[in-house]
C-alpha cells in the first residue's frame, strides 16, 4: 500500500496565530538555520529553512493523517512593486508614478536578472500552486508540488524590519548577501516583501545538485550511481507532462533549480517541481504574467488565440494517452510520444522566455532537457511508465479526502486562500518586536491653595508674663546662698589648682602594639608646625599627611618630584647643545 505525504497543517497551539507568526516563531529559535536553495528563478529567491521536530509549528501528511512535524521548510522571497497587476503599459506608467518608484529597473543578483512581483501576481501564484497540490492528490496519487503552508506580503516599513532581523539572523551565512539585496532593493517606497512558505522533505536537494554528483556518491545513505540519476530525470519528465495533460499548466521557469529531489522515509528518491511564479493556466482565458492583455485589442486576441491553440493540442495529447494501444510492450510509441509532447512544451517556453529574458533565439530556462533527447531513448520510455503508474487512481491507496481539505481550511488548520477577503488578508504586519517609543509623562497640574481665613486670637498679650534673660554671663547666686558643704569643695578646688604638672608622676607605659607604633610614627609631628595651623586653615589641609614631606605618595611631592626631573632633562639639553656649539 502506498503511503502519501506532503501538506501542512498547523499545530494545534498554532491554529489562530495571525499572519507570518508561526513561521517567524521557527525562524526566531537558536537551532534553526537558513540556506540559499537557488536564486536561478526569474523572480525569486528560494531559501532552505531547517528547524526541530518541537520547534515546528506544521505537521506533515503520512497516509491519511498529519502526524509527523515538518522540519523543513522552502521560503519564496519577491520584491513587490505594488497592489496592481499591470495589464497594459498606461496604467504601469501610471502606477509607477503614483508609487515614487520612477522607471528604476531590478537590478541583477549574481548576473541573474530578477524582476519585480506585484501583490496581485504573487497571491494568485500561491491560490494556483495550492489548487494543482490539491487536484494532483486526488485518489492517493503522488503530488506534484508542495503545498502553501504560509503566504505573508509586507509593505515597506515592515519589509525593513524583516529582511533587517534575517540579516542578523543570517550573520555570516550564505543566505546574508540574499537577505541584504532583498533589503536595499525592497526599502523604496512603494516596494515590499513577499514570502511563499512551503514544506519540504528533510533530505532533499535541487535537481541541478542532485545531477552534479559524482557517480558511486552518498545521497542520504543511498549510493549515487548513473542509472539513479536516469531514473530521477525519467520522473521528472513525467511530472512535466502530467501537469500540462492532466491539470492543464505549462510552468515557464522549469530550470534544475526549481526540481525537488528527495529521500523517502521508504528510501526511495521521488522529485517535486516548485517555484510557480511564472506559470500559466492554459484551460483559462483570463490574462496572465504570461499570456497577459496588452495595450491594444489586436495583441490581446493574439494571446487568446495562442491559448485556444495550446489548449487543443493539450487535448489531443491526452486523448492519445489515454489510449490503450499505446500502453503495449513496444517502447517506440511511448518514446516518441515522450519526446514530440516535452519538445512542443519547450518550444512554447522558448517562444515566450527567450525574447524577454535572454534574446538570442537559443536560451531558455528548460534547456536542460535536450541533452537526453539523442543518447538516451530509453529515459523517455521510462518516463511514459511512471506517467501511467501516476496518473492512475488506486483504491488500494490512501490519500486525503477533498472534503477533509476544505474542513481544515475552515477551522485554520490549513491556509484558506479562498478567503472572502482576498489579498487584503495576506498583507500583514512585521510579527517581531519594534522600537516603542515611551511617550512624555504628563505634567499634573496641582490647584491652587485656598486662601486660609484669619484667625481671631482671644489671648491678651498684656497678660502674659515678661520673658526670662536666658543670655546673662553672671551667676544669680551669691556666696551666701552657697552651703558649707559647698564652699569646702570650691575651696578644695582651688587649692588643687596650685599643683605643679613637673610635680606629677609620668604616666604608666601601655603594652606595645605593633599598629599603634606604626600609627604613632606616621603621625609625628613638631609642635612648631601644629602652632603654625589657624582655625581658618585647618592643618590638614596645609600639610601633607603621614609624615609630611616625607610621604612619596602625596600629590605635593609627586609635582615637585616631576619638575625636578623636567629641570634635569632640560639642564642636561641645554648642556649638550652648549657643548655641540
Amino acid at each position: 500500500m502506498d503511503k502519501q505525504c506532503g501538506g501542512a497543517k498547523l499545530k494545534e497551539d498554532a491554529i489562530g496565530s495571525p499572519g507570518f507568526t508561526p513561521v517567524y516563531d521557527m525562524i526566531i529559535h537558536e537551532n534553526s538555520k537558513l540556506s540559499v536553495l537557488t536564486v536561478d528563478s526569474l523572480k525569486g529567491f528560494i531559501i532552505n529553512l531547517t528547524v526541530g521536530s518541537n520547534e515546528s509549528k506544521y505537521l506533515n501528511l503520512a497516509g491519511t493523517k498529519f502526524i509527523r512535524p515538518v522540519t523543513n521548510f522552502i521560503l519564496k522571497f519577491v520584491i513587490l512593486r505594488g497592489a496592481y497587476d499591470f495589464a497594459d503599459l498606461e496604467s504601469y506608467k501610471k502606477v509607477i508614478i503614483e508609487l515614487t518608484d520612477g522607471l528604476t529597473p531590478l537590478e541583477s543578483y549574481k548576473y541573474v536578472h530578477k524582476s519585480f512581483e506585484t501583490q496581485q501576481s504573487f497571491f494568485e501564484e500561491a491560490k494556483f500552486q495550492q489548487d494543482i497540490w490539491k487536484n494532483s492528490i486526488i485518489g492517493g496519487r503522488p503530488a506534484l508540488c508542495p503545498s502553501v503552508a504560509n503566504l505573508s506580503m509586507f509593505d515597506t516599513i515592515n519589509s525593513a524590519r524583516l529582511m533587517w532581523f534575517l540579516t542578523k539572523k543570517a550573520k555570516q551565512e550564505s543566505t546574508a548577501p540574499v537577505f541584504d539585496f532583498l533589503f536595499n532593493n525592497s526599502k523604496i517606497n512603494g516596494r515590499g516583501i513577499g514570502i511563499l512558505t512551503m514544506p519540504a522533505i528533510t533530505q532533499s536537494t535541487t535537481l541541478f545538485e542532485f545531477s552534479n554528483l559524482p557517480d558511486d556518491s552518498n545521497f542520504f545513505g543511498i549510493v549515487i550511481t548513473k542509472k539513479t540519476k536516469l531514473d530521477v530525470i525519467s520522473n521528472v519528465f513525467a511530472q512535466i507532462v502530467r501537469l500540462f495533460i492532466e491539470i492543464g499548466v505549462i510552468h515557464f521557469d522549469l530550470h534544475p533549480g526549481n526540481v525537488m529531489v528527495y529521500l523517502t522515509p521508504d528510501e526511495k528518491i521521488e522529485t517535486l517541481l516548485i517555484d510557480f511564479g511564472r506559470a500559466s493556466n492554459i484551460m483559462s482565458d483570463e490574462p496572465d504574467g504570461i499570456f497577459h492583455k496588452n495595450e491594444n485589442e489586436e495583441s490581446n486576441d493574439r494571446y487568446i488565440a495562442k491559448k485556444k491553440e495550446i489548449r487543443a493540442k493539450k487535448e489531443y495529447y491526452n486523448n492519445i494517452f489515454l489510449n490503450y494501444p499505446l500502453r503495449n510492450p513496444n517502447g517506440k510509441n511511448k518514446h516518441d510520444y515522450m519526446q514530440h509532447l516535452l519538445a512542443y512544451i519547450a518550444k512554447i517556453e522558448l517562444d515566450i522566455n527567450n525574447p524577454l529574458y535572454f534574446r538570442d533565439n537559443v536560451t531558455y530556462q528548460m534547456k536542460w532537457y535536450e541533452r537526453y533527447k539523442t543518447n538516451y531513448q530509453e529515459v523517455f520510455v521510462d518516463a511514459f511508465n511512471k506517467l501511467d503508474s501516476m496518473t492512475r487512481i488506486n483504491v488500494d491507496r490512501t490519500g486525503i479526502a477533498p472534503e477533509t481539505i476544505q474542513k481544515y481550511e475552515q477551522n485554520g488548520s490549513f491556509i484558506n486562500l479562498d478567503n472572502p477577503e482576498g489579498i487584503n488578508s495576506f498583507i500583514v504586519p512585521y510579527p517581531g518586536p519594534t522600537r516603542q517609543v515611551t511617550p512624555p509623562v504628563p505634567r499634573i497640574l496641582l490647584p491652587p491653595p485656598v486662601p486660609m481665613e484669619p484667625v481671631q486670637s482671644t489671648i491678651d498679650v498684656e497678660s502674659l508674663p515678661s520673658s526670662v534673660e536666658t543670655e546673662s554671663n553672671e551667676s544669680s547666686m551669691d556666696d551666701e546662698s552657697l552651703t558649707p558643704d559647698s564652699k569646702s569643695s570650691v575651696a578644695q578646688v582651688e587649692s588643687s589648682s596650685s599643683l605643679d604638672a613637673n610635680s606629677l608622676p609620668p604616666p604608666a607605659p601601655s603594652a606595645p602594639n605593633e599598629n599603634s607604633l606604626v600609627k604613632v610614627d606616621r603621625t609625628k609631628r613638631s609642635f612648631s608646625q601644629v602652632e603654625q595651623s589657624t582655625d581658618d586653615e585647618p592643618m590638614n589641609k596645609r600639610l601633607p599627611p603621614h609624615g609630611g614631606s616625607k610621604n612619596k605618595l602625596h600629590k605635593t611631592n609627586k609635582r615637585k618630584k616631576g619638575k625636578s626631573k623636567r629641570n634635569k632633562r632640560n639642564k642636561n639639553k641645554n648642556t649638550r647643545k652648549k657643548r655641540k656649539n
